[in-house]
């Protein structure tokens, strides 16, 4: 497939995907917010505009710029493992870094959420932007071994040597660094595929974006245009006067003096097609200029994320606030305008009048203490015409709108701090509406967060990985932490973390009271760790209105929570702890007595029957010994007193074994008894320590940290 072939695939998506029915409903969006005239006012009649669209925005604005930009993390990356716990949260909270520091991610939510709110979708572009930045640096008296070792990753742009040996040098150093950079987009400037099941755009067959730019800005990026590039894809600029909010004579020119900064518009193309012919189509990223092929690259995401405030399913297109509300705005602008018509004819009232006595200049002429000049009787020649009032009805019939765009909407006199008779009203009954309100308000946050925002995290992680090829160093909650995206994994699954809490702040304030009360209670029996009170007082904090939590409260992670205990309770507590530690003593010694008694009583009885072994083999000894002595008399007719007599040595020897065992035996005794009485004063020593006076042991800033006795 060729780039000319491409190209007409996209300009058939293009023609089915452009609907000039969205384009008049998103320019009559701009004009309701913007209360211009609807073009039937007539002369000398009320002209005023109402501005419910406005009204309606801006209220529901606040709070869905509070649900996100109230505390540090937006969205949470789940891991995939236990040992992938650390690495998901890094992520987490470097990918939140990005939007909200690395970008201004509260003007980002504004404009955002403002063109969803306003013209039913809202986009922005997530791409990563590398920036070189160029410092030029100057030194002098520099050695040789210095030059060397300077002139390294450095340009060098003068250098000379002086008289005495030294060198003066001019280098120029570059500094290249890069993130994902986030930009809104004016939905008129976004075209989707209308084949696009979703508001997320991920899977889109095709999506479109239209830039207006200059040949100077697209060399920059690096693409060679010449000068005199057409743009002849849509010359009449129509779809430009729409994005202008402020300013009904603008008027586009084709022309400047400068062919550099001549404005034409660019379009940023990313279209699913067979490009490659394997029967796979595949995605290509494109920029396009008129019918000039710029740039022509497979790609493996759409970096566009999108949201809607109210989602119809199966298709791209949602309901916007003003879809809810135009049609009341325009009712209530009609009634607005018959009672204030209503008014000024009370105030200043059509007449009857003889032409031909009264002064017809001085009656067209209404001015307070104004005369009127008159031939005759005045109350002959003027009386004046009778208007009905209908001012009481037209009111009423304003309020019923009101409570039907409340009815729609969700925004509602309650939360907006309006209503003059809430006072009058039961504090249960003011809850209970409130609550009802705020669960539509809180439904458009769900449905954000589960759409474009996920999306857009999602993109920055996954942009962050593709290009993010260099460690940094970055402080990421309180912490300085090296972070390296390339080592990164793709994740898909994460979970929203931002304040979709319900109720007001003043019931979320309770129940957090609440909680935290319990949280101390449990701490006592270990249903309840510092993490969780401390995870408890940040929420208490971001309620309160307070983004920097940091400044309030100290992480305690795994470190156990110390608490600041009265004088009398740490009486009680040492009273109790040194009863505790002389209990144990005393367990321990008789424990210990137990034992050294059953040792004894062992030892005795193996030395008792050891001796009983030692005689009965002396004696067996002695009677073979005697046995023998007997035999070999006789043998050698011998008597038994001499035989005895020449073996005296060998018998002497046997007695004398038996002896060394003896003292043996004795010794161990011995040694077991010093072992025992050793043993005795030890414990008799842990007793008195136990039994001595106490004295409290504090750390530098009071706090109780354990107790020592005291012994004279």
């Amino acid at each position: 497939m060729t780039d000319e072939e491409l190209l007409a695939i996209v300009e058939q998506h293009e023609s089915l995907a452009i609907s000039g029915e969205l384009d008049d409903e998103r320019a009559k969006s701009i004009d309701l917010y913007m209360g211009r005239p609807y073009g039937d006012e007539m002369e000398g009649r009320s002209q005023v505009v109402m501005r419910d669209v406005a009204d309606t925005v801006e209220w529901i604005k606040p709070s869905l710029l509070k649900v996100f930009c109230a505390g540090d993390d937006i969205v949470s990356f789940a891991p995939r493992g236990p040992e992938d716990d650390e690495q998901a949260q890094q992520e987490t909270d470097y990918c939140n870094y990005v939007l909200m520091q690395q970008n201004n991610g509260f003007m980002i939510f504004h404009d955002w959420f403002h063109d969803a709110l306003l013209q039913r979708n809202g986009y922005v572009l997530a791409e990563y932007k590398k920036t070189d930045s160029v410092e030029t640096e100057r030194y002098s008296n520099l050695s040789p071994e210095e030059v060397a070792l300077l002139s390294q990753d450095v340009e060098i742009v003068a250098a000379s040597v002086t008289d005495d040996g030294t060198t003066t040098m001019e280098v120029r150093r570059k500094y290249e660094s890069g993130c994902v950079k986030v930009r809104c987009y004016p939905p008129e400037r976004v075209i989707v595929s209308a084949m696009c099941p979703d508001v997320d755009v991920a899977e889109s067959d095709f999506v479109e974006l239209i830039e207006l730019t200059t040949p100077s800005k697209l060399r920059e990026a690096g693409f060679d245009v010449p000068d005199d590039i057409q743009d002849n894809s849509r010359n009449d600029w129509e779809y430009v006067a729409q994005r202008r909010r402020f300013d009904d004579l603008y008027e586009m020119t084709e022309e400047t003096g400068d062919k550099a900064t001549r404005t034409i518009k660019c379009r940023r193309i990313w279209v699913r097609a067979d490009y490659d012919g394997d029967g796979i189509a595949e995605l290509r990223r494109m920029v396009v200029v008129g019918s000039t092929v710029l740039e022509n690259e497979e790609d493996d995401l759409i970096p566009v994320a999108a949201l809607t405030p109210i989602r119809m399913p199966h298709e791209h297109i949602g309901m916007s606030v003003t879809d809810l509300v135009q049609d009341l705005q325009r009712i209530r602008t009609a009634l607005t305008r018959g009672f204030l018509d209503n008014m000024y004819l009370a105030n200043n009232g059509r007449y009857g009048i003889d032409a031909s006595i009264v002064n017809i200049d001085d009656m067209l002429n209404s001015r307070p203490g104004g005369m009127v000049r008159v031939q005759g009787s005045p109350g002959n020649a003027i009386f004046p015409l009778l208007h009905p009032q209908n001012g009481g009805q037209i009111i009423q019939a304003i309020e019923y709108i009101d409570t039907v765009r409340e009815n729609r909407t969700g925004v509602t006199k309650y939360n907006q701090g309006i209503d003059a008779n809430s006072l009058n009203k039961t504090a249960s009954g003011i809850t209970q509406i409130m609550n009802a309100s705020q669960q539509r308000i809180e439904l458009i946050a769900r449905i954000f967060a589960e759409t474009g925002v996920k999306s857009l995290m999602r993109l920055i992680q996954a942009l962050s990985i593709k290009n993010g090829r260099k460690q940094e160093i970055i402080k990421l909650r309180n912490k300085w932490v090296p972070v390296n995206p390339g080592e990164w994994k793709r994740r898909t699954d994460m979970t929203v973390s931002v304040g979709l809490g319900v109720g007001n702040k003043d019931q979320n304030l309770m129940h957090l009271q609440n909680i935290l009360m319990a949280q101390k209670e449990g701490l006592a029996i270990g249903v309840a760790t510092p993490q969780n009170i401390y995870n408890a007082l940040t929420k208490l904090t971001q309620n309160a209105g307070f983004k920097n939590i940091d400044d309030f409260w100290t992480d305690p992670g795994d470190k156990p929570m110390q608490q600041n205990t009265p004088p009398e309770v740490q009486k009680e507590q040492i009273r109790v702890q040194a009863d505790a530690q002389k209990f144990q003593a005393q367990s321990q010694q008789d424990q210990q007595k137990l034992a050294v008694d059953t040792q004894q009583k062992e030892l005795d009885r193996q030395a008792d029957i050891a001796k009983a072994v030692e005689v009965e083999k002396i004696k067996q000894a002695g009677e073979t010994e005697r046995t023998m002595i007997e035999v070999q008399a006789q043998r050698d007719g011998v008597s038994l007193g001499a035989q005895v007599n020449f073996r005296q040595p060998e018998l002497d020897s046997v007695a004398e074994s038996i002896k060394g065992t003896q003292d043996q035996m004795a010794q161990a005794i011995g040694m077991l008894a010093q072992a025992q009485v050793t043993q005795a004063e030890l414990l008799s020593g842990i007793l008195r320590a136990t039994a001595a006076p106490k004295q409290a042991i504090r750390d530098a800033n009071g706090v109780l940290i354990g107790v020592q006795p005291v012994i004279e």
